[in-house]
């Protein structure tokens, strides 16, 4: 298959997965009479974790190759110094661009998002909590970064027009998942754009993908953190 045709068919299966293919699913069990609210909350989270590593597995058939074409680390030291310089970046840019969103937000009158952040590390550690850090701060980061970022390396070289087009369809994405208004979607979806242009510039600079999930992953769970105990 062409890669440039492959790229567009990977960024229109990025937009399904990412956005629609969880609700259809339980749309679908719906249907069948399967309500989910009824279960017990572990056979819930069990349920809901089997539904996104049904979304990783497609997702890997999809970039098998690209998976493996990862580079290694190379110096140890160097690549934990190098990754948390990134952290870093991601960290206090997100944290100054929240000044700007306000600003942006009051001139189009519309509300900022709030954030909020489970306290994983104040509750008991248990089954439904477990589930809730696989899916959050594993399969979340591997699924928006691995389908995103791969689908429109296919289409472009990696230069700022990468950059640009990654922060782009993830916002689209997260446009499409908060709903609103027009221009509520997008004030609330350029933190995002943001978000993804930096995590991008690291892929271009390091060329493993798996350095970037795991980035994004930690970058999550960093918000924790610094929502819950420093109050940023």
């Amino acid at each position: 298959m062409n890669k440039k045709l492959s790229g567009i068919l990977g960024i229109i299966l990025s937009i399904i997965i990412l956005v629609y293919f969880e609700p259809f699913v339980y749309k679908i069990l719906g249907l069948l009479e399967l309500n989910i609210g009824n279960y017990p909350a572990t056979t819930q989270a069990i349920i809901n974790i089997l539904i996104k590593l049904a979304m990783c597995f497609v997702v890997y058939l999809l970039f098998k190759k690209d998976f493996r074409k990862r580079n290694g680390l190379g110096n140890i030291f160097k690549s934990l110094l190098m990754f948390i310089v990134y952290l870093l970046v991601l960290i206090v840019s997100i944290y100054l661009f929240g000044y700007v969103i306000r600003f942006i937000a009051d001139i189009f009158d519309v509300s900022v998002l709030s954030r909020s952040y489970y306290d994983i590390f104040k509750d008991t550690l248990n089954f439904n909590l477990i589930v809730k850090i696989i899916i959050d701060y594993m399969i979340e980061p591997f699924l928006y970064c691995s389908i995103i970022m791969l689908s429109i390396d296919k289409l472009c070289k990696r230069n700022s027009t990468f950059i640009i087009l990654t922060g782009l369809l993830a916002g689209i994405i997260n446009a499409l998942s908060i709903g609103g208004t027009l221009a509520y979607a997008i004030v609330n979806s350029l933190t995002t754009f943001l978000l993804f242009s930096l995590l991008a510039f690291t892929y271009k600079k390091e060329n493993n993908i798996w350095f970037v999930i795991i980035l994004y992953g930690i970058y999550l769970i960093s918000n924790v953190f610094i929502f819950n105990y420093l109050g940023w």
